[in-house]
């Protein structure tokens, strides 16, 4: 079988200092992939590798056994789309129009869109169930709402790989788990590879099928929750005293921060 992504020895510096070394792992098809760690560890960095947006020092990415760098952009987009961490939104787009912008990989020179690009548009829309908010400006919508017409967007390109950087930052509870149900749907009904940052161990716990932990650039631990959600590896990552059990909802780890409190002195 054919790794969706692939890297190997990564390495990557801004202005001479480290901030990825020797990272080396690869994501199968039909993946949720969730990427986690303290601040600072490299995990936006690590996305952008693998979109193509920047280029390592030393090291390849490949994405289908292919070099990352040996794409066309246009072919690249066919295959890999990336929600970054943040979108302006203050563009006076309205969601369907902005959908529709995921066509651009597969429209000619003029970019002019065909009944094809209109219906994979509808669909996108109908399937985060964004239909009732179509032609709402992007402006007038709320953040979790915003993140779902981004989602759509990179929908629309048909990729086999979705990246996505910390989707559900700064969003609400159920906005997040909205997001979270969407990924889980992406996958089992498209099978889609989903690759994504979270700064939420218990959520990437309770969907990710394979975490990667980062730590000052390097890979900690890289797994199933089970094994890399052990809090001899979180205290030694993140600096903080945790508690780590079953969750009650499933066999998988629930994670829970100790404050200062209640740790014995």
């Amino acid at each position: 079988m054919k790794h969706a992504i692939t890297l190997e020895n990564i390495q990557y510096s801004y202005a001479r200092a480290p901030v990825l070394q020797d990272i080396t792992f690869s994501v199968t098809p039909g993946d949720f992939f969730i990427v986690i760690g303290p601040n600072g560890s490299g995990k936006s960095t690590l996305m952008k590798l693998i979109a193509g947006i920047s280029q390592p020092d030393k090291g390849m990415v490949k994405i289908l056994e292919r070099p990352v760098h040996s794409y066309r952009r246009k072919n690249l987009a066919r295959q890999i789309a990336f929600v970054p961490q943040s979108v302006p939104i203050d563009f006076p787009f309205t969601v369907k129009e902005v959908v529709l912008m995921g066509r651009s990989p597969y429209q000619g020179m003029l970019g002019l869109e065909n009944k094809e690009d209109m219906e994979k548009t509808q669909q996108a829309i109908t399937f985060t169930g964004l239909a009732h908010l179509a032609d709402r400006k992007m402006n007038q919508l709320s953040g979790g709402e915003c993140q779902r017409v981004f989602i759509a967007r990179a929908i629309c390109q048909e990729p086999s790989v979705l990246l996505l950087d910390e989707p559900t930052a700064a969003l609400d509870l159920s906005h997040q788990i909205r997001i979270m149900d969407l990924m889980e749907k992406l996958k089992s009904e498209k099978q889609i590879t989903i690759v994504m940052v979270s700064h939420d161990v218990n959520l990437a716990a309770m969907y990710g099928n394979r975490l990667l932990l980062l730590d000052k650039g390097r890979v900690a631990k890289i797994g199933p929750p089970q094994e890399v959600l052990t809090y001899q590896n979180l205290e030694r990552s993140y600096g903080c005293t945790l508690l780590v059990d079953k969750n009650p909802l499933g066999d998988v780890p629930r994670v829970t921060l100790v404050p200062g409190k209640f740790v014995p002195k």
